[in-house]
């Protein structure tokens, strides 16, 4: 059987959790951080600049960010490190995280979209600690 997950929010963390899945925040929030310069590049054909950085998400961590010059828009991220599920997990477990191929300004189709959870899906409520 196949699940889904489902989760209650407050207005203000569902807020928080919109702004850390949004690549141009992430840059942001990259960027207002310690990072240094690693030179310039191009991926597919876009001039990029390269910038290492310690993930806030990861213990023992590193990380690398390509973004599209003149736009601040990432164009390549790669992490890695210990995730400790945000200190949830008295264990930690080696992570290596690699997003590209962002495209911005894409149309889509509506019919890609949908609310309806098949009938093949058991549901999963997740609760979580309020006071973490």
């Amino acid at each position: 059987m196949k699940t889904y997950h489902r989760q209650q929010y407050t207005a203000e963390e569902f807020k928080k959790v919109i702004e850390r899945a949004d690549p141009r925040a992430m840059v942001t929030r990259i960027l207002e951080g310690e990072y240094e310069e690693i030179g310039e590049s191009v991926i597919d054909g876009i001039a990029v600049v390269g910038i290492e950085f310690t993930p806030r998400e990861l213990e023992q961590s590193k990380g690398r960010l390509w973004i599209k010059v003149g736009t601040n828009l990432p164009v390549y991220v790669e992490m890695e490190g210990i995730n400790t599920m945000g200190g949830q997990s008295p264990v930690g477990f080696p992570t290596k995280k690699i997003m590209y191929d962002f495209q911005w300004n894409v149309d889509l189709d509506e019919d890609l979209f949908s609310l309806e959870i098949p009938s093949n899906y058991k549901i999963q409520d997740i609760k979580m600690d309020q006071d973490k």
